[in-house]
């Protein structure tokens, strides 16, 4: 019996790591003023002011996306082609001197940073408070 669960358990696991070994360079969406990053498949993300809802097809950033309110009212919704190339910036990223042992003290370290910006598709809708199309863009 337990052995049946450590395979599914394994199975389960491979599964997820194949995937996210897939989308291996993150892709970043920055529409209502927030970035995040997206792995393949279905997506469901959410900010403070946002819920994001939409399917990844690649690990290009071909995406078809809506935007809804936290009261699951439909702002926008659109599509995404593949982005040309990886596109890149620095960060800044600090790290824990785990050698000395002392939690206090963090090395500063300036990384390149690579990830993938899909561009806009096509029309994209923008909905009234009562789910009206108040704008097309091309």
């Amino acid at each position: 019996m337990i052995k049946e669960y450590l395979i599914i358990i394994l199975i389960i696991y491979t599964s997820i790591t194949k995937a996210q070994e897939y989308c291996k360079v993150p892709i970043e969406i920055d529409e209502a003023g927030t970035s995040f990053r997206l792995f393949l498949g279905n997506l469901e993300e959410s900010t403070s002011d946002y819920i994001f809802v939409g399917d990844l097809h690649t690990c290009k950033g071909k995406l078809d996306l809506k935007i809804y309110t936290l009261d699951s009212m439909l702002l926008s919704q659109g599509s995404y082609i593949e982005s040309l190339d990886t596109l890149k910036r620095y960060q800044t990223v600090f790290i824990e001197d785990i050698v000395l042992n002392k939690d206090d003290i963090f090395s500063e370290k300036i990384m390149v940073y690579s990830f993938f910006q899909p561009l806009k598709l096509g029309e994209w809708k923008y909905y009234d408070e009562s789910g009206v199309v108040i704008r097309r863009e091309e």
